[in-house]
């Protein structure tokens, strides 16, 4: 859940008397934790795609912030006006900055990637129908030369974590990350270490030094703990890692299950297994019953294990297939013991071929930018209608502009361009309605390439230092046509 308020100080408004009365607190230098830091690095990346200058942490707006998000998670509330009964512009001044600001206000989000994620990606509807990306807008404004990224925790509230952003226009006294060392885990064990199944155990940890600390096997943060019962239904190793601005810690526990259970699952049904695309096939089956409980599925491909998924999950999409071919999927049961179920009926699907795609027409790619050809249709195929230049994919074709270089909806897009990277991981991320394919030098990332609402998809790939070819694919079909694309290096 998140909330944005602007509110906006202009020196020289008259303030109520309260507010004239109330001290300049004194400009203290902030610390910001590892989260907030990504924050002004996800924000300062979206700048950047925009042509817009860098943020700055702004010591007077970094306190301010600060003081906001520890207000509205000690206090339990979800308000632009302040435990003080303050509002932003006053809360600006009483920290010593006396220029235009504006604020944003979330809360619920523990860290700065799934914050970025939703401000990226929330609609306003507008007065024809379209979407206002308030949040968006707000982090790429270019008027805004500073900020403070404020973040407060409370365990006894529901929502637990409380943000407060502050960007104002005049760069006062500013601070840059610094390096600390990274956490030290002294200790992380299971007491016991070994269970019998069905019983219980609990992690236990003693660390120094870090400002965030989670567990994986979906447990999550655990920043504001020391400890964590547990009950594995088979034999599971525990990572735990601690984080700070300096890096990041881990470290391992396994905990060994004890099974006496001998019976299998009986058999799943495969009910269908239907060809979506030249590319994927879609399986669907019912439910496998055990005495103790389905740990996951085995989709088995033409004799050879394709793919597992758990064992609440009864359906499988088949990516990796290639067009024109026939396929036989068969699927299994297991369970926490590794009690195998038989096999289940079999059912083939054959691939269809691939749609024709003309490119005769389209421009080479570009260097640093894309070049844009759109089709009149959703295959990519035929002439094309128009061709572009564009720096970057960030497009909402629901509203209605002179120019338009394709039809509202039953379109498609193919952009290509030559970037430059460094060595490193990438993250690749996109909004898209309806379908998106993603491909870095020839090979696909990314393949969502179905009718969908809004949705954001992030894959990520190793590349090397250079320039490489990256294509975007996309069509709408029906409903508001969004494509976003950008890329962060981990």
């Amino acid at each position: 859940m998140s909330h944005r308020v602007l509110k906006t100080f202009v020196p020289g408004l008259v303030l109520s008397l309260a507010a004239l009365m109330q001290p300049i607190l004194q400009a203290q230098t902030p610390t910001l934790d590892s989260e907030q830091w990504a924050m002004l690095t996800l924000m300062n990346n979206l700048r950047a795609r925009y042509g817009v200058a860098p943020l700055q942490v702004s010591v007077t707006l970094q306190n301010a912030s600060q003081w906001m998000a520890t207000d509205m998670a000690t206090n339990n509330y979800f308000s632009s006006r302040d435990s003080l009964r303050r509002f932003s512009d006053a809360r600006f001044r009483a920290f010593g900055y006396s220029y235009s600001a504006e604020e944003g206000i979330a809360e619920g989000l523990a860290n700065a990637q799934d914050l970025f994620n939703q401000w990226m990606t929330t609609c306003f509807p507008n007065s024809i129908g379209g979407c206002s990306y308030l949040y968006q807008n707000f982090m790429r404004e270019p008027g805004y030369t500073v900020v403070g990224i404020g973040r407060g925790y409370n365990a006894n509230t529901s929502t637990k974590w409380s943000w407060t952003i502050d960007m104002g226009t005049f760069k006062d006294q500013t601070i840059s990350p610094t390096s600390a060392p990274p956490p030290v885990i002294s200790n992380f064990t299971s007491v016991p270490s070994t269970i019998n199944a069905g019983s219980s155990t609990t992690l236990a940890w003693n660390l120094s030094n870090a400002t965030t600390v989670t567990l994986d096997n979906g447990l999550g943060d655990v920043s504001y703990q020391g400890f964590k019962a547990v009950t594995p239904t088979k034999t599971t190793t525990y990572t735990l890692t601690a984080t700070n601005s300096g890096g990041s810690t881990t470290a391992k526990t396994t905990v060994t299950v004890n099974s006496f259970d001998t019976q299998p699952p009986t058999p799943p049904v495969l009910m269908t297994a239907v060809p979506k695309s030249p590319t994927q096939v879609d399986l669907s089956w019912g439910a496998s019953i055990d005495n103790v409980g389905v740990a996951a599925y085995q989709v088995i491909r033409n004799g050879f294990v394709q793919g597992n998924v758990s064992g609440t999950t009864l359906s499988y999409s088949d990516t990796s297939v290639v067009a024109s071919t026939t396929y036989t999927y068969l699927i299994k049961a297991d369970d926490a013991a590794g009690n195998y179920s038989a096999s289940s009926n079999s059912l083939s699907a054959t691939t269809p071929a691939p749609t024709p795609v003309s490119t005769s027409a389209c421009p080479a790619a570009l260097n640093n930018t894309f070049a844009g050809c759109y089709f009149g249709n959703t295959t990519l195929s035929g002439n094309p209608t128009k061709t572009t230049s564009d720096p970057q994919i960030m497009f909402d074709w629901s509203n209605a502009y002179v120019g338009r270089p394709a039809p509202q909806t039953n379109f498609s897009v193919r952009w290509q361009g030559n970037f430059t990277f460094s060595t490193g991981t990438y993250n690749f991320t996109t909004v898209t309605s309806d379908g998106i394919r993603v491909f870095i030098d020839g090979a696909k990332v990314l393949d969502k390439w179905f009718d969908q609402s809004p949705s954001l998809y992030t894959a990520s790939t190793t590349l090397t230092a250079g320039s490489h070819l990256v294509v975007v694919e996309f069509y709408n079909k029906t409903g508001l046509p969004i494509s976003y694309l950008w890329w962060s290096k981990q």
